[in-house]
């Protein structure tokens, strides 16, 4: 769930290579076969020139600290956004995906007094709009677009092939790292729980890479609810912690905290008088018998043996890219300073399966 990297052993993944790469693919997926050709001019109606015939109309006003939409709800299918700048500089109008990384369709260089439009097509989902002032620096005025149920956003035949392959080939790539994580756990477990400590500190992060290159998609390891196996099986102290309002040695949290960093904390500082140590054997053994049997519920949940919340496992072609995005922006940005492995600090091998993992997806 949190991350950097120590070199570590390659474990012995098929990696499945996708037709094309998934983020270009999810391109395709998300602007559908609409034309994205903008339209400029110092008018409006030059503007409306370019509007699609039957496409939703939405009007932007931009300025040089944001902007305004005249809606942010609207439904699915083609949409024509109509910008006018009223600021003192060129700007770029952006429509991104939901983790804010993605671009789905643009119009750059948008100057003073002028006004241009911008047709695309847009699934059912959250995305954002978003200004860049002089087409630099951070963006302004982000805000959240809702897009509801409506017209169906067509793509080619090849198209869809291709994201149907890409999405088959990674599902697959999925199952093959929870069958080899199911089995490296049950070896962790059983090292830890016959007083090896040695041994199971040596397999702790040797095990743990085959969840982390499949992190992207955590979010959709759920039974009950999205990401509660993803909770269950990698939650961290300070995270629980936070939730609650309260010290990470705080034993209200500790004791409803399990998973795989549970038992870290217990291996590397869980000595006589810690807050991190199990109270007895029994109390250990329950920690790590459940995170063989989550661990065993994510296995069934991913080869459609048992449902989650919204029935059979299934992946899309945006959850892995906008995943396998939001996790090396992630790494980049909190897991290189060693937050997830507080207690082993064996970031580097997170690191670096978090890496393999989205190289499978890019």
């Amino acid at each position: 769930m949190t991350t950097s990297a120590r070199p570590a052993l390659r474990g012995t993944t098929r990696r499945t290579a996708l037709t094309l790469p998934l983020l270009a693919l999810a391109g395709f997926g998300l602007a559908g076969c609409v034309d994205n050709k903008p339209a400029s001019s110092g008018a409006s109606a030059g503007a409306s020139a370019g509007a699609s015939a039957g496409a939703t109309e939405v009007t932007v006003t931009i300025t040089d600290d944001g902007l305004e939409l005249s809606t942010t709800t609207f439904p699915s299918g083609v949409v024509t956004f109509t910008m006018t700048n009223n600021g003192t500089v060129a700007n770029e109008f952006e429509i991104l995906t939901e983790n804010k990384l993605q671009i789905v369709s643009e119009q750059e260089n948008i100057g003073p007094g002028t006004t241009a439009s911008l047709t695309t097509a847009l699934s059912e989902g959250t995305y954002y709009a978003a200004c860049k002032p002089n087409m630099v620096g951070e963006l302004k005025g982000v805000t959240e677009l809702t897009i509801t149920k409506g017209a169906a956003v067509e793509v080619s035949e090849d198209v869809a092939e291709l994201e149907k392959q890409a999405v088959t080939n990674y599902t697959a790539y999925v199952r093959d790292q929870v069958g080899q994580l199911l089995e490296a756990t049950k070896t962790f477990t059983e090292a830890y729980l016959g007083g090896d400590a040695d041994k199971a500190k040596e397999l702790y992060p040797l095990a743990r890479q085959h969840y982390e290159r499949i992190e992207p998609t955590a979010e959709s390891f759920g039974i009950e609810a999205a990401g509660d196996l993803d909770e269950a099986l990698d939650l961290r102290i300070q995270d629980l912690a936070a939730d609650a309002g309260v010290e990470t040695t705080d034993a209200s949290v500790i004791g409803t905290w399990t998973g795989w960093h549970r038992i870290e904390a217990d291996l590397w500082d869980g000595g006589e008088g810690s807050p991190f140590a199990f109270a007895d054997d029994a109390a250990r053994k329950a920690v790590a018998d459940k995170l063989v049997e989550d661990t065993q519920k994510l296995y069934d949940l991913v080869y459609g043996n048992i449902e989650g919340p919204s029935g059979t496992y299934e992946l899309t072609l945006t959850d892995v890219a906008t995943g396998a995005a939001s996790l090396l922006e992630e790494v980049a940005l909190s897991k290189i300073v060693g937050e997830e492995e507080a207690f082993s600090h064996t970031d580097l091998y997170d690191f670096k399966a978090n890496v393999e993992g989205a190289e499978v997806a890019y």
